[in-house]
């Protein structure tokens, strides 16, 4: 088969049988597939990163506003008991719907924060299985290249990497 000729499934397929019967290696094939997985995981790594980052950006964003609306709230009962000739309030009236409205911010505040923090463990995992995944093919490539000196190498890789889950 030629370098340049496309690596669709059926080609792919028959490729491979070709290959196994001549027991011939094919490293492009190899390659393709395994740029193919890393650049998926990645893709994902980099999905997973920008979500995390949205999630701790509005996170935020609704903190500093539950934040302002307490500043605010403290501000206005200050000038609410300063006016001379202001009816008295009742303080209980008063803080109750604001109250409210803040504690409702915030538990939508910790609920972005709380989604960062699931994102970056899901982050963590796939940099985690990329690895795994780039060792075990650096244990295949070296297997590769020894398996001309000693033809059992390879079939032990494979059969370890076939136990590894």
């Amino acid at each position: 088969m030629n370098l340049t000729q496309s690596h669709t499934p059926q080609n792919t397929s028959d490729n491979l049988q070709t290959r196994k019967e001549t027991a011939e290696v094919p490293p492009k094939l190899y390659l393709d597939l395994h740029l193919s997985s890393v650049n998926r995981i990645k893709s994902l790594i980099n999905d997973l990163e920008r979500k995390a980052n949205l999630n701790l950006t509005i996170g935020i964003t609704a903190g500093v506003l539950a934040i302002g609306v307490m500043i605010y709230m403290a501000w206005d009962l200050q000038n609410l008991t300063q006016t001379p000739n202001a009816p008295p309030i009742n303080l209980i009236d008063y803080f109750i719907p604001r109250v409210t409205i803040v504690i409702f911010i915030e538990i939508f505040s910790y609920f972005f924060l709380r989604l960062y923090r699931n994102n970056l463990e899901e982050s963590k995992y796939f940099h985690n299985e990329l690895s795994n995944f780039e060792s075990k093919y650096m244990a295949l490539e070296v297997a590769l290249t020894i398996n001309q000196e000693s033809p059992d190498i390879l079939s032990d890789v494979v059969k370890v990497l076939e136990h590894i889950p």
